[in-house]
Formats: C-alpha cells, sequence, structure tokens
C-alpha cells in the first residue's frame, strides 16, 4: 500500500518488523497496524474520513484469524470458541439481509459439515409469517441439462427409520400443491419398483 508511516511505536532490533500509526497526505485513510521493511502496511485497522468506515485490512495474500494461530484455509477463520458461546452471532435490526453471500464460482456457496446426531443440521424458526415463507428456493437458469432444483439423499441402505421428506400440516389446508405448465411430461412421478407389502 502508499500509507505513510507516520510514527513507530516500536520496532524490533534487527527490524524484521514494527508497530505504527499511519496518516495518508489527504488525509483519507488513518489507522496502526503491523509493517515490515519491505511492505509499508501488513494488517491492522484503517479509518477513511470520506466514508466513515473502519476496517480491518490485511495485505492481499493475508487470512485474518480469531482464536486461530495458523488461518491459512480462509480469509477469515474463527476456531476456539468458549463454552456456551455461538461460534457468531449476528443481530439485524434493518431492513435488508441479514446475512448475503455472493458466489461468483462454481462451487458451494453453503457448505455444512455437521457432526450432530438429535440436533438439527439447519433450523429457521419463522413465528412471525404472515405472506412470506420459511424457506425458498429459485432458479431462472434456462439450461436444458437434467437436473434437480431441490434434492434430498438419504444414502446408507441401513437407515430404514429415516424419512427423507416429512410434512406435518396442523391446519385445515394443503399439505402438498403442485402448480406444473408441463404438456407432455409427469406432473408428480413416484417410483416403486421393489415395493412388495409396502404401499405408494
Amino acid at each position: 500500500t502508499t500509507e505513510a508511516r507516520n510514527l513507530a511505536l516500536f520496532e524490533t532490533d534487527n527490524a524484521e518488523g514494527y508497530i505504527a500509526i499511519f496518516g495518508t497526505a489527504s488525509a483519507t485513510n488513518h489507522g496502526y497496524g503491523f509493517a515490515d521493511p519491505g511492505n509499508k502496511f501488513m494488517a491492522g485497522m484503517k479509518y477513511s474520513h470520506n466514508t466513515d468506515k473502519l476496517t480491518l485490512a490485511t495485505v492481499t495474500s493475508s487470512n485474518v484469524g480469531i482464536g486461530d494461530t495458523d488461518p491459512s484455509e480462509a480469509k477469515l477463520s474463527i476456531d476456539g470458541v468458549q463454552s456456551g458461546d455461538k461460534g457468531i452471532n449476528l443481530k439485524q435490526d434493518q431492513v435488508q439481509e441479514g446475512l448475503f453471500i455472493d458466489q461468483n464460482t462454481n462451487h458451494n456457496a453453503i457448505s455444512i459439515d455437521s457432526e450432530n446426531t438429535t440436533q438439527y443440521g439447519i433450523y429457521v424458526e419463522s413465528d412471525a409469517l404472515t405472506t412470506g415463507s420459511a424457506g425458498y428456493f429459485y432458479s431462472d437458469s434456462s439450461d436444458t441439462s437434467t437436473r434437480n432444483v431441490v434434492k434430498i439423499t438419504n444414502d446408507h441402505a441401513s437407515a430404514t427409520g429415516a424419512t427423507c421428506l416429512f410434512i406435518d400440516q396442523d391446519a385445515d389446508h394443503n399439505s402438498i400443491f403442485v402448480d406444473s405448465e408441463h404438456t407432455t411430461s409427469i406432473g408428480l412421478d413416484m417410483q416403486c419398483d421393489a415395493l412388495t407389502t409396502g404401499y405408494v
């Protein structure tokens, strides 16, 4: 970066690194951070007078670890959460998304590896719903490749007590409603070729 070092608070004897307070000539960026002889700013806090924003900043190749002494696997890595604490707690009081992910590469936008046994992998509680939904999956892709917009897989033959989709409807209304615009395809297709004494 081009931040000018105004004051070095501490510098090692061999000049391998120092802590500095800096400010740009235009007074648009101020802050403090860690530096070394090859780079005037490696990581620290930056404040922009123009945008009134305080930023935890690093050089492009650096990662940030909270409780993780080697955050080499992610731009932000959190580890060592204390007993009784949440890993991340986010409270949103504005009429905007609480969490927004803009995934621009061909990979999972959200990936969860859960070791829970009696609890839910994902739990959504929406007790104030009126015309909204607890969950919404939407696709507007015109690609004709075969795919499943929503897919549920129970991948172990021994899990005979697992139900792939369970619906508990306590109101006098539809449990399942299908609105299809197809002309030659099947609206609802159920294949149970291995049935003996079971039911469709």
